[in-house]
């Protein structure tokens, strides 16, 4: 085994041949100026992690389905504008997959090539549609998908039955519904700035559900059945168009943070009092 990591402030490797390709399983050129993959990387048959994030990397070339036995993949902050098909050969990807801060537009819809994966982050793109393949991720965990341009989602989503932490931050979403979801693992939900009219989930089926994010959005009421996420810590309403808000809210005995702010038309609820009561810390 050999884990190679490169000094900052590089444009190209220096002369590697004193190292045996096949011995290296971790490559890390993190934060460098690089802008294409070194074609010394692909004789590395055995890499089981690559970083190559943080450099301006313009283009992932075929080449990169060659490294078979990759499990781990950092290629976020850099330039790239297509993900080739030939990524989707990498089958024992079974970690994090960081394709972050890029500038793809679209990605193929092929992620069910990709079954093991835990992590997948792809915020900080242009993705305007999300593939629905992303919903046969049977092992995911956590999906990151903040600041693109999307304005939907697919129904394949609720089939995510392991995912724990949904960030979708920084989008175009005018719904979210999602009345037969099966996330009954999801611990954070993140809707922060989206254009939000309507929530339809059934909190019931969010028996785990911690943290609820719906800052700055266009929500004029919530829905009774919030009432049913019964283990909810922190519940943000920042920035919303509410006028009233729900009795249930008081059903929700682990509540230990309520943030109420900028909702200009907002009428003070009685119980509050009773809310405070139980330990949460009211903003208003």
């Amino acid at each position: 085994m050999e884990i190679i990591k490169m000094s900052q402030n590089l444009s190209e490797l220096p002369e590697i041949h004193s190292y045996d390709a096949l011995e290296v399983t971790a490559f890390n050129i993190y934060n460098n100026h690089f802008s294409s993959i070194p074609e010394a990387i692909f004789a590395m048959k055995n890499l089981t992690n690559l970083n190559i994030s943080v450099n301006t990397i313009t283009k992932l070339p075929k080449e990169i389905g060659e490294l078979s036995q990759l499990k781990i993949i950092d290629f976020g902050h850099n330039k790239m504008k297509e993900l080739p098909r030939d990524f989707f050969k990498l089958s024992n990807l079974e970690d994090y997959v960081y394709l972050h801060d890029n500038l793809f537009e679209a990605v193929p819809d092929c992620f069910d090539q990709l079954p093991k994966i835990k992590y997948l982050n792809l915020s900080g793109n242009q993705l305007k549609q999300l593939p629905k393949s992303v919903g046969v991720l049977s092992d995911l965990q956590e999906l990151r998908l903040m600041d693109n341009h999307l304005d939907q989602l697919p129904e394949t989503l609720k089939a995510l039955t392991n995912l724990r932490e949904l960030y979708l931050k920084n989008n175009q979403l005018t719904s979210f519904v999602f009345p037969e979801t099966l996330w009954g693992k999801l611990r954070v939900l993140d809707l922060e700035k989206n254009n939000l009219v309507q929530l339809g989930l059934d909190f019931s089926q969010l028996s785990g559900l911690q943290r609820l994010n719906l800052r700055s959005n266009q929500l004029a009421k919530l829905p009774a059945e919030l009432g049913k996420a019964q283990q909810l810590i922190e519940l943000d309403l920042r920035s919303n168009h509410l006028t009233e808000l729900p009795e249930e809210i008081l059903q929700l005995k682990q509540l230990r943070r309520l943030d109420l702010r900028w909702n200009h038309e907002l009428k003070r609820p009685s119980w509050l009092k009773e809310l405070a009561a139980q330990d949460c810390v009211i903003y208003y």
